[in-house]
């Protein structure tokens, strides 16, 4: 039995995915080929029920793959595919739901969607060793490059008043492969991963919608605290949160005056 599974993009997209992925895997009793951009495949390393990874260039490639190598079954479950067919049904559909209805319609019952990521024991280790260099008792604060996701507003005033908030008063951490903004700690030489196993130790996390905030959803990996910049009048996370109960310590700033508030009421918070 061979089987594969698309999911052409989007970091966020990839873990929200890998629970069909591996409901498909224990469904039919096999190890899943996964077709996926280059700069996202390392969200299924570590996974036990993939085999291996199919680059493409984009989405349907990794279907027509499948096909032409004659796979059992090939499953198309990245959201790009449908969301705005979805959207148009329902305006207030969340793109969270929208890997497990994908894996609905082919016949795949997905009743946890929460995002999975599969952490190596040296991955959490390197991170626990960051973190232990870090002086004792003073907080973490760790913000996500200004760089735009879908829904982001954030920009580099924005950053600013986030460590202006913070200076001398928590460690700060640029999540980036950018060169650190000034007053922040870069982290250029740890991977992706290797940050992911770290959010669980930061006291706040100010995200931008990247796959960081996706992966801060899943089990074990949830921040003290939250703050995400973006206007959600697409994607519908806020509610659908809330719904599924997967995070309780999570602001939502949808514009700079939210942000504001957010930061000033956190004043002698730590």
């Amino acid at each position: 039995m061979r089987a594969g599974v698309e999911i052409a993009f989007g970091f966020g997209d990839c873990i929200f995915g890998m629970p069909a992925i591996k409901l498909i895997s224990e469904t039919f009793g096999c190890v899943v080929d996964v077709a996926v951009q280059a700069q996202c495949a390392d969200a299924f390393d570590c996974a036990p029920f993939v085999n291996k990874i199919i680059p493409v260039d984009g989405c349907w490639s990794g279907i027509r793959h499948f096909h032409d190598n004659q796979y059992n079954l090939a499953f198309q479950l990245t959201p790009y595919a449908k969301f705005n067919q979805y959207k148009a049904e329902d305006p207030n559909f969340s793109l969270i739901d929208c890997s497990k209805r994908m894996a609905s319609e082919l016949g795949i019952e997905v009743a946890d969607q929460r995002p999975l990521i599969y952490l190596s024991e040296a991955e959490k280790t390197t991170a626990a060793e960051f973190i232990g260099r870090l002086t004792p008792g003073k907080p973490i604060i760790a913000i996500e490059s200004q760089a735009k996701s879908g829904q982001s507003w954030a920009d580099a005033d924005a950053v600013r008043k986030i460590v202006d908030r913070w200076r001398d008063k928590a460690h700060i951490l640029w999540l980036s492969n950018t060169p650190a903004f000034d007053g922040t700690l870069g982290l250029v030489n740890y991977t992706r991963r290797q940050i992911i196993a770290m959010l669980p130790r930061f006291d706040h996390f100010y995200s931008v919608g990247s796959g960081f905030f996706c992966a801060s959803l899943a089990s074990g990996l949830k921040p003290k605290h939250t703050t995400v910049m973006w206007i959600d009048g697409v994607y519908r996370y806020i509610g659908r949160i809330a719904e599924l109960g997967w995070h309780h310590d999570i602001t939502w700033a949808q514009n700079v005056v939210e942000l504001e508030s957010a930061l000033h009421s956190y004043d002698g918070h730590y």
